[in-house]
């Protein structure tokens, strides 16, 4: 290729612009890509690509409904939105999560793209078919965007590799198949990086916003780039206030989230906060181990270090691969930072349940594999993830679990064994529903949404003659006393304590109480197993 300096007229200002003239001269033959690089330069090929992967794996959950937390909180606030014209008004008007309303997450972007497909199709077959192929878009978008990410520091084939060991995870795999909210979030995640290490302030801003608006937790996304845009070298970054910009903005849209909707409750501390997540990430043990060797090879090899050039008198300069992981570490740093110190500064019992991690989890492989390129060959590396692979099959439904029934959704999640416990979930709901009506019911909280919305397909309808135990006085108080004579109570498996101990406790007082007589019928799937409990006057030997 002939030197700039001979070509005539040459300016600097179009240095780029005839460089590719000159590269595209027909004495320069430029190879044509093949195979994964091929691939990788076509977006929309890849995306038709991880779509039809993730149709294959997750085709079982087509017709799947909204699962424990979206039952809880998306879909109420979504069916409320369609049934009301879209006024944001009234759904802000309705008791909270507390209080077992609609108003959870109200604001979310995903509250408002479900509510607009249940406005589009209302209560038929192709609802739910049609939000999952819609999560299934997102994901394969989101998985196009992290083979772009990791593409410049494993390469083609590690990157295709990597990513489909990600995907095959079975937390990932999970919530994949979920409609909710954590692949939406790693999507905004992935492509406010992928924007900020390509230099674009305004989408960066743009996913950056998308995160909060997702989710309050997307904060974590602007910090990470704020922190970024404190080290990064290059011109275009240089300037810190363009993270301080994303930052701030996004920091307002999320500060008027929170104040138009309500907050969560119950004080915690940083000691029973850390126990908590310990303990939850002990019995997803894949998941610490591979979250661990992130951390430590990180540290140790420190992969984002700049190289030092040999003119000691200029300060060494990251390149594009070492920026790509040093915003992995930022990212990192948010995400503790904001999981293990909000909830104890503002007084907010979060935990950090398992399914948070795949914020960040694809993003640690990539960058456990990029530090352990630095010491191992790379068919090394594709042998670990194909290892990686084949346990994630053989684990797909929590096989390799100790405690694959632990009475925990929020842990249960970590595999697909979660569809057992939805499952008896489903068959609780429709218990009730046999049950004579003229006899009073009582259910706890995700019951009672369960029951309150039935276009989210567990029940038909609801029941006249039921009460959320966790809401309704005087039977929250727990006092046997409070209630009729005869009674129906669901005690369901698998859930946190909304309303569950209260009817545990009357089940027991029940037992205790020589007037009273208890009948258990006992409904169980799988390893799960649930109760409706009978409570009746005693009979007269």
């Amino acid at each position: 290729m002939p030197k700039l300096s001979n070509v005539p007229a040459h300016d600097t200002a179009k240095q780029e612009l005839m460089t590719d003239a000159v590269l595209e001269t027909p004495g320069a033959e430029v190879p044509e890509p093949t195979g994964f690089a091929r691939l990788g330069r076509s977006n929309f090929v890849l995306f038709l690509a991880w779509f039809a992967l993730i149709l294959l794996l997750k085709w079982p959950t087509l017709t799947q409904p909204p699962v424990w937390d979206g039952s809880m909180s998306v879909f109420p606030a979504a069916i409320t939105l369609a049934e009301n014209d879209f006024d944001l008004g009234y759904l802000l008007e309705q008791p909270g999560y507390a209080d077992g309303g609609p108003n959870v997450h109200s604001v979310s972007l995903v509250t408002w793209l479900t509510a607009g497909i249940i406005w589009l199709l209302g209560d038929t077959s192709a609802l739910f078919p049609l939000i999952h192929l819609v999560h299934f878009a997102v994901a394969a978008a989101t998985m196009a965007g992290l083979y772009r990410f990791a593409k410049p520091l494993l390469g083609n084939v590690m990157s295709a590799t990597a990513l489909v060991a990600v995907l095959l995870f079975p937390l990932v795999l999970t919530q994949a198949g979920y409609m909710y909210l954590e692949f939406p979030m790693l999507a905004a995640t992935t492509f406010a990086l992928l924007s900020w290490t390509g230099g674009r302030l305004a989408q960066t801003t743009f996913w950056s916003v998308a995160a909060v608006l997702i989710k309050g937790a997307g904060i974590i996304v602007p910090a990470a780039i704020a922190g970024m845009a404190l080290f990064d070298p290059r011109p275009t970054h240089r300037d810190r206030r363009s993270g301080l910009v994303v930052l701030l903005l996004s920091t307002t849209v999320l500060a008027v989230a929170m104040w138009v909707t309500p907050g969560g409750s119950g004080a915690t501390d940083l000691r029973d906060h850390l126990a908590v997540m310990i303990q939850y990430l002990r019995q997803v043990p894949d998941l610490l181990i591979l979250m661990v060797g992130y951390l430590a090879a990180t540290v140790l090899l420190a992969p984002w270090r700049p190289k030092p050039g040999g003119d000691r008198s200029v300060e060494p300069v990251r390149d594009d691969e070492q920026n790509r992981l040093l915003s992995v570490a930022f990212l990192f740093a948010a995400f503790f930072g904001f999981y293990l110190l909000v909830p104890v500064v503002l007084g907010i019992a979060a935990p950090i349940l398992p399914r948070y991690y795949v914020q960040v989890f694809p993003f640690a492989i990539v960058g456990l594999l990029a530090a352990l390129r630095l010491k191992l060959d790379d068919r090394v590396l594709v042998l670990l993830l194909l290892l990686m692979m084949v346990w994630s099959g053989i684990n797909r439904n929590g096989d390799m679990y100790a405690d694959n029934n632990i009475n925990s959704f929020a842990l249960i999640e970590r595999s697909g064994a979660y569809t057992d416990l939805l499952d008896l979930q489903i068959m609780g709901i429709r218990a009730l529903q046999d049950l004579p009506g003229s006899i009073p019911v009582f259910y706890d909280q995700p019951a009672h949404y369960k029951l309150g919305y039935p276009l989210m397909g567990y029940a038909e309808e609801g029941l006249a003659n039921g009460h959320s135990i966790r809401h309704e006085l005087p039977f929250r108080n727990g006092r046997l006393e409070d209630f009729p004579p005869e009674f129906y109570m669901l005690y369901e498996s698998g859930l946190l304590d909304l309303g569950r101990e209260i009817i545990r406790s009357i089940w027991e007082q029940a037992e205790s109480d020589p007037n009273r007589e208890v009948v258990v019928d006992v409904i169980c799937s799988a390893a799960f197993c649930s109760g409706i409990i009978h409570v009746m006057p005693a009979t007269v030997p």
